[in-house]
């Protein structure tokens, strides 16, 4: 057995660092625009906008224009047409365009309040998103040439998760009301444009979570999340990507919800965490965040298909690890005090 040097609790020595993490990359969303990758990353407390064709070097966008959500709760942080023009939420807390070649990033809002989750319509013509100003939430509407918004909604108590139905007539998203929080009790909002009538679809007469509604490529049917029955199901739709959660471990898994066939995504590729998951419209190809207990987060992307090699697209860190250096994390069980099972994970010594 090697001789073992005794030392007090966290003065080992380790690979990571102090310097190390302070200098990681956070991913917070990942997104298709076009046939480009679009990647939103913090630096300490700096942000920054990074789009990237397959094949091409990534390119960053938007200088130190770049900020986050400004709703209360954060937000989305930007968003794009299919024709490369791209909306982010800037240090300001205004919507700029700019595009994914690199244009000049120009405020298309005004300078008051805060601002997030800006979705692009259909047509190029609007910019639907979320508004903050004194304390109050709104669903707003802004022309893409700029101007002064339009507010649709101010309702409830918080908005969020706006998504335009293929044709441009509606506007779908999420609202609720203290002392809700998103997971206790949302409603599914519909505006419709033309006749400017905003009605509820889901969640009025019960209360239970909704989230990420998303229209069907035809605009026929809108599928959301909910847990109405207890659990999380996606409702209405055809084919979809979905994170499965076994013992604190995710999976990938594409699903025909006709047929209910299910294939493993990335069964073999080591990863044990996924999150901003994002799916190509013109060839299926989907993009993610992954990591797992001893890989430190990655921008990926790959074809849904047994085999399909996986691209990286950037890496929080860039420090490689010797085998056996990052602790290994191990799913493990035991019983609440309520009876109920407990699900964690242990990470043990990886330098003992």
């Amino acid at each position: 057995m090697p001789d073992m040097t005794r030392a007090l609790y966290g003065t080992w020595h380790s690979p990571v660092t102090a310097a190390l993490v302070a200098h990681r990359l956070r991913f917070n969303d990942v997104q298709w625009v076009g046939e480009a990758l679009v990647w939103h990353e913090s630096r300490g407390a700096a942000n920054a906008l990074m789009a990237q064709r397959l094949g091409q070097a990534p390119r960053e966008l938007g200088g130190d224009k770049v900020g986050r959500g400004k709703i209360a709760y954060g937000g989305g942080d930007f968003a794009g047409h299919p024709d490369g023009t791209l909306y982010f939420i800037g240090r300001d807390g205004r919507i700029y365009r700019t595009t994914v070649d690199g244009a000049p990033a120009r405020a298309i809002t005004p300078a008051f309040g805060g601002a997030a989750s800006p979705v692009p319509s259909p047509d190029g013509r609007w910019v639907a998103y979320t508004h903050a100003y004194e304390d109050i939430d709104a669903l707003a509407l802004v022309e893409l040439g700029g101007g002064w918004p339009r507010k649709l909604d101010d309702r409830a108590d918080f908005a969020q998760n706006p998504v335009w139905s293929p044709d441009g007539a509606c506007i779908a998203w999420v609202a609720y009301d203290m002392p809700n929080m998103p997971w206790d009790g949302t409603r599914l909002m519909l505006h419709t444009l033309a006749n400017g009538q905003t009605e509820v679809l889901a969640g009025e007469a019960q209360a239970y979570a909704i989230a990420q509604p998303s229209f069907s490529p035809d605009g026929k049917t809108l599928a959301y999340l909910s847990d109405e029955s207890g659990f999380g199901h996606l409702m209405d739709s055809r084919h979809v990507v979905v994170r499965r959660s076994v013992q604190a471990r995710h999976s990938l898994w594409l699903i025909d919800t006709q047929t209910g066939h299910e294939t493993p995504l990335l069964a073999g590729a080591g990863y044990t965490y996924y999150e901003q998951i994002a799916v190509r419209a013109s060839d299926g190809r989907v993009a993610c965040i992954a990591s797992a207990t001893d890989t430190p987060h990655e921008v990926i992307s790959f074809y849904p298909v047994a085999g399909a090699p996986v691209t990286v697209h950037a890496r929080s860190v860039q420090a490689v690890f010797a085998a056996g250096a990052l602790s290994v994390a191990e799913p493990i069980h035991w019983e609440g005090t309520d009876g109920e099972t407990v699900h964690g994970l242990y990470y043990p010594p990886a330098s003992a």
